[in-house]
This record gives structure tokens, C-alpha cells and sequence, in this order.
């Protein structure tokens, strides 16, 4: 079953939330009664309603609204009939829009939206074979110290760095391609533009269609940075597409703590990404975040004694790098000393002479 666009879903929204007049009621239930197709999408949407007021079902409202968002891309004439469908979801995500209130539901979004995107994920698996996301389909993970080319189900490649996670959410089958990031990793996306390709990292949302660019989302950043390097992406907070914006090739993109996204053109992508061949490479790096990178990439605890020494900056690079090399040219670097004890490195302001 598709979106019949004589169907007003906005209305029977209301119906369940007991919002229409008895006049609209009794000339919906005529219908019901005299138009087999109504009635078979208001049983069908009843159940979707029925089944929303248990709070445990789990329902992936993002990956809901991509299958509805992808199908929107492939009928063309559906756009005009479906257009209040993504007013209304990112007027939600922005908490401005109207809510709906239904007196036994305890959730925060609106119900209007609830059941739009229900719709969606019942008459997607029921047309073409796709059921709610598993939770995990498939997963790749390294830990400190390690890193690993990967082949995702659909044939991309992703270069993962130290302590990542790739979750693949969706299956062959799905009109979307869906990855959840946590950490770092370098994508290169086979081109099909009947199955958009996203990245959810953070709150940050990368979406393609065929392209190659990396991420940075690991849980301890305040912000997500995206680097392209070939074709372009587009890059948004999730829920919010209505402030997204488009990246280009040697494009840095940053979507801020504030959920807002970031452009700077004329990045050197290729010199940020240098991890892909085993280089670490620091640009006026504050020594928090050096300390976080050491930590990551030779699995070491690092210990820093003094709040001067964190807001120091160090710009250096080293290939193939060996900690005990790294850590002595940090030291030299920003005129420090240093310990090591088994895993552990400590830093520390030299005492006067």
C-alpha cells in the first residue's frame, strides 16, 4: 500500500486524538463504511495508534521519517501532498510547532507527528517488505590502538580510527542507507541515489548520495567535524534539515554544540585526515584534547598535573608514529617532563633550577 493522496491523514490524526466535530465523525465513518480503500487505511492506521501508546515499543522516529523521506524522493507527485509532513516534523524538532495532545499519551512529541511517522514505518514494511530497524544489524568496533578498514553491507568503505563504532541500522532492502557513528572514521559511499546514504554522529546528520569524507564525533567532543574530499554532502543537526547546509569538496563542516552548522571552504582535508595512513598529525591542538589522541591511539592513561599545561597548544606531526617517540617530542616541544609506569604517562611543569 502507498500514500493515497485522497487520504487526509491530517484528519484522521485528529480523529484518534478525539479532535474532530461529531459533523467531520459522522462523515468519516460514512466513508469508513462506503470506501473500501479508506477503510482499509483507517484499520490499518487505527492499529499504528493503538500500538503508539505503549511506550515500550521502541519505534525508531528517525529511521521512520528517512523511509518516508526517501519514498517523498522517488514520487515525485507525492512532494505537494507531503510537504506539511516536513514543516511539521522540523517545527517539532525546533519545539515550535503546535502540539497535539492526546489525554493518555505521556510522550513529548506531538501525536499529529507520532502517527505520521508510524504511518509511515506500517506502510513502508507492508509495500515493499521493510521492517522497523533492528537494533543492530551489524557493528564494527575498534579499540585504543587499533584501527580497521571495514566493507559495509552495501559495498561503502569506512576506515575507522581508535576507540570507534559503526552501527548499520538498515538492511539491503530499505529505500535508506543508515549508519550510526561514534568516534572517528573515513567513509567512501557507493553512489546510488535511489538510497540516500546518512551518518547519524552526535546530534550531528550527514546525509549522500555517493561521495567520500570523514567524521569526527567522538563522545567527549562538544562538536561533530565533517571533512569532504570528494562530491558533497549535506549536514544538519537530526530532526532539523531545515537548517541544514551543503558541503564541497576540501569543505570542513562543524556542527557547533549549539546545533548549528559550521562551513569553512579551503580546508586542507587531506593533512586532517592523515590518520588513514597511520600519521598523527596536530594543528595548534589544545593539550587536552593531545592528551585524549594519545590515550586513543596507543591505549595510554595520561595524567596532566597542572591546568597551565592543559592550556597549552601543540602543532606537530609524526609518521608512523611510536609512543615513547611522541611523548619525548611533546615533552621537548612544549618544555615539559615527563613519567611513564606501565601504561601510564604523566606530564608535568619542570621545577626551577
Amino acid at each position: 500500500m502507498r500514500f493515497d493522496t485522497n487520504i487526509d491523514w491530517v484528519q484522521l490524526a485528529r480523529y484518534f486524538s478525539g479532535e474532530v466535530s461529531p459533523e467531520e465523525r459522522a462523515v468519516m465513518e460514512s466513508r469508513i463504511d462506503s470506501d473500501t480503500q479508506y477503510r482499509e487505511a483507517f484499520e490499518h492506521a487505527k492499529k499504528v495508534w493503538d500500538a503508539s501508546k505503549n511506550p515500550t515499543m521502541g519505534v525508531d522516529t528517525q529511521h521512520a521519517w528517512h523511509l518516508i523521506d526517501a519514498e517523498i524522493e522517488h514520487q515525485e507527485h507525492l512532494k505537494k501532498t507531503l510537504k506539511f509532513i516536513k514543516r511539521d516534523r522540523n517545527a517539532a524538532a525546533r519545539h515550535t510547532s503546535k502540539k497535539i495532545h492526546r489525554p493518555s499519551s505521556t510522550w513529548g512529541i506531538p501525536s499529529l507527528l507520532i502517527v505520521l511517522v508510524l504511518f509511515g514505518v506500517y506502510f513502508f514494511s507492508t509495500s515493499q517488505s521493510v521492517a522497523p530497524p533492528s537494533p543492530e544489524l551489524a557493528t564494527f568496533k575498534t579499540t585504543a590502538g587499533q584501527r580497521a578498514a571495514v566493507t559495509l553491507p552495501d559495498g561503502s568503505e569506512a576506515l575507522l580510527n581508535a576507540e570507534s563504532q559503526i552501527q548499520v541500522l538498515t538492511s539491503p532492502s530499505d529505500p535508506v542507507r543508515i549508519l550510526k557513528l561514534e568516534g572517528e572514521a573515513y567513509f567512501s559511499v557507493v553512489s546510488d541515489p535511489t538510497r540516500p546514504f546518512f551518518v547519524h554522529a552526535g546530534e550531528a546528520e550527514v546525509k549522500v548520495v555517493g561521495t567520500s569524507f570523514g567524521v569526527s564525533a567522538y563522545p567527549e567532543q562538544d562538536e561533530v567535524q565533517i571533512l569532504v574530499t570528494e562530491g558533497k554532502v549535506r549536514l544538519s543537526k537530526n530532526g532539523a534539515q531545515a537548517d541544514s547546509m551543503m558541503l564541497i569538496k576540501n569543505d570542513m563542516g562543524v556542527l557547533s554544540s549549539e546545533g548549528l552548522p559550521i562551513r569553512t571552504r579551503g580546508v586542507a582535508v587531506e593533512k586532517l585526515l592523515a590518520w588513514r595512513e597511520g600519521t598523527l598529525v596536530f594543528e595548534h591542538t589544545d593539550f587536552t584534547e593531545v592528551a585524549r589522541t594519545l590515550e586513543r591511539w596507543f591505549d595510554l592513561e595520561i595524567h596532566i598535573s597542572d591546568q597551565e599545561i592543559a592550556n597549552r597548544h601543540l602543532s606537530s606531526s609524526f609518521e608512523d608514529p611510536t609512543p615513547n617517540h611522541v611523548i619525548s617530542v611533546i615533552a621537548k616541544t612544549l618544555s615539559l617532563d615527563y613519567s611513564i609506569q606501565e601504561n601510564t604517562v604523566s606530564f608535568f611543569i619542570p621545577e626551577g633550577p
